[in-house]
């Protein structure tokens, strides 16, 4: 039986303290052993002057098994060393913010059990009814109204998607902590067999693997990548288009909370637009803008400013987090969730002509075509409202009373 054990690993130098998001985003990543973690501040040393008070010393972490410690020690050392330490500082950029109305009951997780319309089935999945799925399907249905003022066409696209395509849209390089794959048991009546033979033992998934095909298809981390793989090889006559589509988007977080704050399995609805690179920036200046006024009439609290994509590994993690952040290619909608916290509910991309390159989308005029696009997290929308309003409709704004 493994015991756990708790250790702390001290940085050769210590960390600037605006560092402790890029410690939160991947220590949990760096081996499935770590319990938990806490990052231990400068200020708890002795010695130390005040403005260096909140830098980071070290990281305090708990771990299953004991006898992983070191090795699970070493992980984290060549993390900071390789990609979190060579990060630059690229200063926090606000494009607008909604004020806070300091309106979150104590008791909300209580209230949420109790209206019965959020069901958690699995650490990371859940099932919504009643006014939960009403608030997805009224946030839907305003985000796609959006979407047609700007003049994108609906699609439904399936849920799987061909790894190439996952590959070619750079998500394994960049993001290979999140991806989920698809496979199927090899065709062949000898493996069907043998699987079925030792089936009798009950532990599937712990044996599955060894008599699965290839992973030749992915549960999509994002909408967007479905359109790319649309219009792959097209040369489009008018010079632009605009798509939409709500769809099932898969990615593994590394740990999962009680609700709809971090979900395995939830509902992105994405507007994607292809043309050049100043309408397509327009277009996403215009609905930052509506979806500012959105928030406002409906009396929600939150922030939009520019963000970083949870890269993870390889050569250039740093490189491109900074990158991301000085060319301001992506704002993130944050709303509260609390007066001191927030979550990211949506987001404004812009990917210039990378996907375009890759999927080979040209216009007719020869001329560069680049891509962008808005994306809703629709249960986080949900759970933001619900966090901001309360459970009980009577305390909901008018607009959404009246919608529903």
């Amino acid at each position: 039986m493994s015991t756990p054990s708790t250790f702390t690993i001290t940085f050769p130098q210590p960390l600037a303290a605006w560092h402790a998001e890029d410690l939160r985003r991947h220590v949990f990543y760096v081996a499935e052993e770590i319990k938990d973690f806490r990052l231990v501040r400068v200020r708890e040393s002795a010695g130390i002057t005040a403005g260096d008070a909140e830098d980071i010393s070290g990281v305090t972490i708990t771990v299953t098994d004991a006898a992983r410690a070191d090795a699970v020690a070493s992980k984290v050392r060549r993390l900071v060393a390789e990609d979190i330490a060579s990060r630059r500082e690229v200063p926090e950029k606000m494009v607008w913010r909604l004020p806070d109305r300091d309106r979150y009951p104590t008791d909300f997780m209580e209230q949420l059990h109790q209206l019965g319309s959020v069901g958690p089935t699995a650490p990371g999945l859940a099932s919504v009814s009643g006014p939960v799925l009403d608030l997805l399907e009224y946030f839907d249905a305003s985000f796609r109204a959006m979407a047609r003022e700007v003049g994108a066409v609906e699609v439904r696209y399936p849920t799987l998607i061909p790894t190439e395509v996952i590959d070619r849209c750079g998500y394994v390089e960049s993001f290979p902590q999140l991806l989920m794959f698809a496979t199927r048991l090899r065709g062949d009546i000898d493996n069907y067999r043998s699987f079925t033979d030792r089936h009798g033992d009950g532990d599937v998934a712990d044996q599955v693997l060894e008599h699965a095909g290839p992973a030749d298809y992915c549960l999509p981390p994002a909408t967007c990548f479905h359109v790319y793989h649309q219009f792959r090889g097209r040369i489009l006559a008018g010079g632009e288009t605009a798509v939409t589509a709500a769809a099932k988007v898969f990615r593994h977080e590394s740990r999962y909370e009680d609700g709809l704050e971090r979900l395995w399995d939830f509902t992105m609805r994405e507007i994607v637009f292809i043309g050049d690179r100043d309408g397509v920036r327009e277009r996403r200046r215009q609905l930052m803008e509506t979806v500012r006024e959105f928030l406002g009439k409906h009396a929600l609290a939150g922030y939009c400013a520019v963000a970083t994509d949870p890269f993870f590994v390889g050569a250039g993690f740093a490189a491109k987090m900074t990158l991301q952040s000085l060319s301001e290619s992506k704002y993130e909608l944050q709303l509260n969730v609390d007066a001191e916290r927030t979550i990211a509910c949506g987001s404004f991309n812009y990917h210039d002509s990378f996907f375009t390159s890759r999927f080979a989308i040209g216009a007719a005029s020869g001329g560069e075509m680049v891509t962008g696009c808005v994306a809703f997290g629709l249960e986080r929308f949900a759970y933001a409202f619900l966090r901001q309003h309360g459970t009980d409709p009577a305390g909901w704004p008018p607009e959404v009373v009246a919608a529903l």
